[in-house]
């Protein structure tokens, strides 16, 4: 649980390889400041921010990326988009960035998806909703213009639920497979996570719990 702020560093890695050294990374203060918002609203609500919708969830980042100094966000914005595929046809393509995030510096927009990931795949080690979501978010950035900010983000939270019934040690060590494997997806440049104490918060059916969430993020 985090309650200190040596928790909320240690649920915070941004990259450090080459690529990611020759550029500015992902402000480390606002990744941190999305799991205290993660564990403001678990506290203050008795429930948790990430089982809403994508929606929901990108609303949490933006206000801690609102709230870190020097630093504003612009959520669901109107805008014109690349147009891919059979669309490049078309004249132009409007839509909506997910979100917009700038200091007097910086100019970084995100697409977003969310999934919904099992903590216990039929295949062990078989996440598919992780990799769908990781290469559908990479394909909504691909859709923003080049002049939509200095630099581009793909985002994706990963919302893992277990069934109810799992003791809290199967409930864990499924989370850490799961971390393991969203810290290898493909390019990642900086990942977040928040959770609670297992086995989490049920649903209200009361055949699921959530205990928590990733947040990954890819550099176009």
């Amino acid at each position: 649980m985090v309650k200190r702020a040596s928790d909320i560093e240690r649920h915070v890695w941004v990259g450090r390889n080459a690529k990611h050294q020759r550029r500015a990374r992902v402000p480390r203060a606002i990744l941190e400041g999305w799991v205290e918002e993660c564990h403001r609203y678990c506290e203050l609500m008795n429930d948790v921010c990430w089982w809403y919708n994508e929606r929901a969830s990108v609303s949490t980042f933006a206000i801690a990326a609102g709230k870190t100094p020097g630093w504003v966000a612009l959520e669901e914005y109107s805008t014109s988009k690349e147009a891919l595929g059979d669309e490049a046809r078309a004249a132009a393509k409007y839509g909506r960035c997910d979100l917009y995030v700038a200091n007097k510096e910086q100019e970084f927009a995100f697409e977003f998806k969310q999934a919904w990931q099992t903590l216990f795949p039929t295949a062990p080690g078989t996440y598919l909703s992780l990799e769908k979501g990781w290469t559908d978010a990479l394909a909504d950035s691909r859709k923003l213009k080049s002049d939509e900010g200095d630099r581009h983000f793909a985002g994706l939270f990963v919302v893992p639920f277990a069934p109810v019934g799992r003791s809290a040690d199967a409930v864990k060590d499924a989370w850490n497979r799961l971390r393991t494997a969203v810290m290898a997806l493909d390019d990642i440049a900086a990942m977040a996570f928040y959770s609670r104490s297992a086995p989490g918060i049920e649903n209200s059916k009361g055949n699921r719990t959530f205990p928590g969430v990733f947040l990954a993020l890819r550099e176009r």
